[in-house]
């Protein structure tokens, strides 16, 4: 993700593809990651025994990410999210606010990042919005599958990113047509 987003800030060759990706990128942290974070707040699959109670759903798959994370547990190929799974979770018992400490599982800021990758990579070159789609279904599957997300939480992200996505799409084209340098409208393109 970092990667991709210092590469579409320094190319300015992309223009008009650029100024929508970035319009996109700096309002779904606020909205979908804090905004639609609180309103839909859930903890996630991780959570669950410990928020419900019941383990019964859950806890195998818990118990077998766990199983193959100490298979690895003094090389680098472990399972790290467990690791801040249990970060966050001693941050929430002990009722502390630190930065990236909540535990809401809706809507999935993965998955919404992954989606923005996607519909800007598509606007670019079909074969980078091919990569970028493998991604995305990646991220989908992976969030699921080591408990950070119910596979709706991703849903609803990519549904909600898809929204703002084509707003920015929109605003941009405003920025495109009436471009204003020190107060004055030009009529040449930025």
């Amino acid at each position: 993700m970092f990667s991709y987003v210092l590469w579409m800030i320094v190319n300015v060759s992309f223009g008009r593809e650029r100024l929508q990706f970035i319009f996109t990128f700096v309002i779904i942290w606020p909205l979908v990651g804090s905004l639609f974070a609180v309103l839909l707040s859930s903890a996630g699959p991780v959570y669950y025994g410990g928020v419900v109670g019941d383990t019964s759903i859950f806890g195998p798959l818990m118990d077998l990410l766990k199983h193959y994370d100490n298979q690895f547990q003094d090389s680098a190929f472990g399972i790290f999210p467990l690791n801040a799974q249990d970060m966050l979770w001693a941050d929430y018992l002990k009722n502390e606010t630190n930065i990236g400490s909540g535990i809401s599982a809706m809507p999935s800021m993965h998955v919404a990042v992954a989606a923005l990758l996607y519909f800007s990579g598509r606007s670019i070159s079909k074969y980078l919005g091919y990569g970028m789609l493998v991604f995305l279904i990646l991220i989908q599957i992976g969030s699921v599958h080591l408990g950070w997300h119910y596979a709706l939480d991703g849903y609803v992200s990519i549904l909600l990113t898809w929204g703002i996505w084509k707003f920015c799409g929109w605003l941009t084209d405003q920025v495109y047509k009436k471009p204003v340098v020190f107060g004055v409208n030009q009529s040449a393109e930025i």
